[in-house]
């Protein structure tokens, strides 16, 4: 396909070459730039692919310098490309950080940002509710925080005034859904947030997105991502570890308490507009409403989280008496008919929503998919996944016509990328690791404590606090204290408590605000689970211990784990080396990738899990590692730690 060459390209890439922008331009706006053969070489491989189309799939150790490795042939590119990353930190370190430095090279060429739509304030939504009135004290609070901030915003990105991830139950009255946007027909439209990110994006060369808001346009939405950017020639897709986990997502069916919560808040403003004349609707919609917050309470009170759930009697009653009453209502709709200019929107949304309930309320087995919930607040979603991605992947790229890159720090398995192909059912004609420059050798040492407990309970994660705490009293610099589970890292934070170093838990702050304090205290201890395995960049922060409590294997009850292990062993396959063993060695390398930012860093790696020292798999984990050495005690190791110099 002959991709539409943007409008604001300036044929610099005729005039320019990698070579000549690593070996030459970029030294005069990085201050600390060093030219680094291995970054230059990927920056020619990814370049190639982007001309000529195709796949590539790149593991780029830590200190490669990835990132400009991509941005550089992306600036260089004639045609409009498209940048993804795994987290939105990510995606605003690359935008705000990493392009505006190249754009002092390229001055002519366009960036620009785009987030989900529920990253935007929706100013029709956002009018009507605060008007509707019977808010709480607290959110009658927040919303006049935000009302202020609306004022002066010039992106209208609403994480520039609250945390996303801990005011759910508010976004429905301030940001749009899909179903419920009006598009072209708002009143609003001209100074819609969203649709002027859009616009930026559609006239830029250059649009970073994350990965969520890719592959649910892609895969579920009908503003197809090719509808909304149709000159795409080129994909990059930065932290392609994460690719399966969010393809998988949106690859099958959901249904969330709060699109049906989103739609019942519109029935009832639709009805204010009308003078609520008509009591038989009102009466049918909380009829709805008292069944949806009877199945979210249901889900609040711990009910199967996985594909038991369907089976969960008093969960069926509701989703199959759910589904009856949302048939009442339609039939209501239908009878009315358009009495208001969103009618016909609203029953259509209704529609959509009673094929997501029957999915759930008329459950199918099929040995390809798994179904699982997850409950965040007060609302839940219900998943129904293929455990496999490799056809709706594979469509994706084939219906682009446009070159694809996955790159990330973690691809890899003893230097094989057969896991994440397996995973991706990608089939590349360029794959290829750039190791790290660093001398992990002389960098770091290894220490695994043997004498603890079987881990998996409270009396392992005593012992392993409780042993750490003299290694933790004698590192010299900062530490990172990495755990598998919330409740093993809220219990050894209470046990911590007792020594002197300042410490920091996940969750008690924002990760910005907890990362900003750890910086400041030099020789802290930050704790932390999940999200803080990767993702953190601390160079810088003097880090020189790095302590996992566990091997990270996957939950053997996780819902698509247990699917493709009900699979695997039907085709006489092992689960363990095939799944659980290589995703814990990459969780590991991702771990392990916080220790180590730069070329003067050093530091101490501990391993709290006994098995590394007795299971005939510890060798091949170690091998994943890029040092050799490691300590047989801990006194050893903590004469060692004592002798770093901080830098």
């Amino acid at each position: 396909m002959d991709h539409k060459k943007n409008t604001n390209s300036t044929g610099l890439s005729r005039n320019l070459s990698v070579s000549m922008i690593f070996e030459d331009r970029l030294k005069d706006v990085l201050p600390f730039y060093r030219f680094r053969r291995a970054q230059m070489d990927l920056a020619e491989d990814i370049n190639r692919i982007l001309l000529g189309q195709g796949i590539g799939v790149f593991e780029a150790g830590t200190g490669t310098g990835k990132t400009l490795s991509y941005l550089v042939p992306s600036f260089l590119n004639d045609e409009q490309v498209v940048i993804s990353t795994g987290t939105k930190n990510l995606q605003d370190q690359v935008f705000n950080k990493d392009i505006p430095d190249l754009e002092l090279i390229f001055p002519n060429k366009r960036a620009a940002l785009l987030k989900g739509r529920s990253n935007y304030i929706c100013p029709q939504k956002f009018k009507t509710n605060v008007k509707s009135g019977g808010h709480t004290a607290e959110r009658a609070h927040k919303l006049s925080e935000i009302e202020r901030w609306s004022y002066k915003t010039k992106t209208g990105d609403l994480t520039e005034i609250i945390d996303l991830e801990k005011t759910e139950g508010l976004l429905p009255l301030i940001s749009s859904s899909t179903e419920s946007c009006q598009g072209s027909r708002c009143s609003y439209f001209e100074n819609c947030p969203l649709y002027q990110a859009r616009d930026r994006a559609k006239n830029s060369d250059i649009i970073v997105v994350n990965h969520h808001l890719l592959f649910s346009h892609l895969l579920k939405e009908e503003e197809h991502f090719r509808n909304l950017f149709p000159n795409v020639g080129s994909y990059i897709i930065d932290e392609a570890h994460k690719i399966p986990e969010v393809v998988r997502r949106y690859a099958g069916n959901f249904f969330s308490s709060r699109k049906l919560r989103e739609l019942l808040i519109d029935l009832i403003n639709d009805q204010a507009s009308l003078g609520n004349d008509d009591k038989t609707t009102i009466d049918v919609i909380a009829l709805v409403d008292r069944t949806r917050i009877l199945l979210e309470k249901e889900f609040e009170l711990g009910r199967p989280r996985n594909l038991e759930f369907l089976r969960d009697p008093a969960i069926n009653e509701l989703l199959l008496r759910l589904e009856r009453e949302l048939g009442f209502l339609e039939d209501r709709l239908n009878t009315i008919g358009n009495r208001s200019e969103v009618a016909s929107q609203l029953r259509k949304r209704l529609d959509e929503m009673i094929s997501e309930v029957t999915l759930f309320s008329n459950p199918i087995d099929d040995e390809g998919f798994a179904c699982w919930v997850e409950v965040l607040e007060k609302t839940y979603t219900l998943y129904r996944s293929p455990i496999g991605i490799a056809d709706n992947l594979g469509t994706v790229i084939k219906e682009s016509e446009a070159a694809w890159i996955f790159t990330s720090a973690t691809l890899t398995v003893e230097k094989s990328f057969d896991h994440f192909l397996y995973e991706t059912g990608l089939t590349p004609k360029h794959k290829k690791i750039f190791p790290s420059p660093f001398d992990f050798d002389t960098a770091v040492r290894g220490l695994i404590l043997s004498s603890l407990p079987i881990p998996g309970n409270d009396e392992h994660t005593i012992a392993l606090t409780e042993k750490c705490l003299p290694i933790l009293e004698k590192n010299p610099g900062s530490a990172f204290f990495l755990f598998t589970s919330h409740r093993a890292m809220q219990l050894a934070a209470r046990i911590l408590k007792s020594q002197s170093k300042p410490i920091f838990v996940q969750g008690h702050d924002s990760k910005t605000r907890l990362l900003a304090r750890f910086k400041d205290n030099q020789g802290s201890i930050l704790l932390g689970a999940h999200s803080f395995w990767e993702g953190i960049d601390v160079n810088g922060l003097g880090l020189t211990l790095l302590i996992i409590d566990k091997l990270p294997f996957p939950f053997p009850h996780d819902p698509v784990i247990k699917q493709q292990s009900r699979v695997l062993r039907k085709n006489g396959e092992s689960p363990f080396l095939v799944l659980s063993l290589p995703k814990a060695v990459l969780a590991l390398k991702q771990g392990f990738g916080r220790l180590i930012r730069s070329e003067t860093d050093a530091g101490l790696f501990v391993i709290g899990d006994p098995r590394m020292a007795t299971k005939s798999y510890r060798h091949h984990i170690k091998n994943n590692f890029p040092f050799r050495l490691w300590f047989k005690s801990e006194l050893e190791a903590i004469n060692w730690l004592s002798s770093i110099e901080v830098k």
